[in-house]
């Protein structure tokens, strides 16, 4: 769940002012795109059963797989159609993937879970929220000067494949 919230959270702290620097559109027409993907993040939140019904196993892989998506069009983009498709994605991504892992964690837990991995899983959830801006300064320190284009966005796309890694490790885990 850290992973995923910090995934996802560096998404809105940077966002704006990436695509505001690159001159892909106004900063209202940023509000806006944030605005509707926080509407797309709820209907992945909605879509999750449909997608664990069809992907079974493998839905652990969605959220990644969404994520780095997301971010790859958010790197590469040079136009608000793509910068918009990649919000989507993020935002659709954050919200399939917080019910997958609490699900996940619920049936793993099985009765004991809203006693004991329910809080875990929210303390995790904050903390990648506040910990995500922290995180990327500190990436921001160390690659800063690299010349890399939209760093954060680079950076979130490695966390996604990290989500992956670790989504292929709770997929054994239940075999």
């Amino acid at each position: 769940m850290f992973v995923l919230m910090s995934t996802f959270f560096i998404y809105p702290s940077n966002y704006a002012l990436e695509t505001a620097s690159a001159g892909i559109m106004s900063q209202e027409m940023i509000a806006t795109v944030m605005a509707l993907m926080d509407v797309v993040a709820f209907a992945g939140g909605l879509s999750f059963v449909t997608i664990k019904s069809r992907l079974r196993a493998n839905a652990h892989f969605a959220a990644p797989a969404l994520f780095f998506a997301g971010y790859v069009l958010l790197v590469i983009s040079h136009g608000v159609i793509l910068s918009m498709l990649g919000s989507f994605l993020v935002g659709f991504a954050n919200g399939a993937g917080i019910p997958c892992i609490i699900a996940a964690a619920s049936r793993k837990a099985g009765k004991a879970a809203a006693t004991t991995v329910m809080p875990k899983l929210s303390a995790a959830m904050y903390m990648g929220q506040f910990l995500s801006p922290f995180i990327m300064t500190a990436v921001n320190a160390l690659l800063g000067r690299s010349g890399l284009p939209h760093l954060p966005f680079c950076f979130a796309a490695l966390l996604a494949a990290i989500l992956a890694v670790l989504a292929v490790r709770l997929r054994s885990e239940e075999r």
